[in-house]
């Protein structure tokens, strides 16, 4: 959907549907609508100590640990909370929430989504 600019020559809104400016002939530009904002609630979680896990373990193995990380993560945010994983780098994740008032709130969704995600992964320890 787009909207229609006022003028760009001689400045009046144009009328409904008309293709020319009323006032001065020139064309109707349609111009871009402008941007919507809306509260989100970003979560970012990091593991501690991976470089000590990497040595410990090796990189391959830490690669499939940060895979089943991102997994288990993805489940508890997508499913159960309607988030998004926006990015995952290295021992890092971004999750993202757009529906914050079904949980009291972005606060409350960020804080439901951590406890969320932590306890599924002590479940599986």
């Amino acid at each position: 959907m787009t909207a229609v600019a006022a003028c760009r020559k001689c400045g009046p809104d144009p009328l409904a549907n008309a293709r020319f400016c009323h006032g001065c002939g020139s064309p109707v530009v349609e111009s871009e609508p402008h941007a919507e904002y809306k509260q989100v609630t970003v979560l970012f979680a990091d593991v501690v100590h991976s470089m000590d896990i990497a040595t410990a373990v090796g990189a391959e193995r830490l690669r499939e640990i940060m895979a089943e990380l991102v997994s288990r993560a993805t489940v508890v945010v997508v499913q159960h909370f309607g988030g998004t994983v926006d990015k995952f780098t290295g021992d890092r994740i971004m999750v993202v929430f757009r529906r914050a008032r079904r949980v009291g709130g972005p606060r409350g969704l960020g804080l439901l989504g951590g406890l969320g995600r932590s306890k599924r992964n002590q479940a599986a320890s």
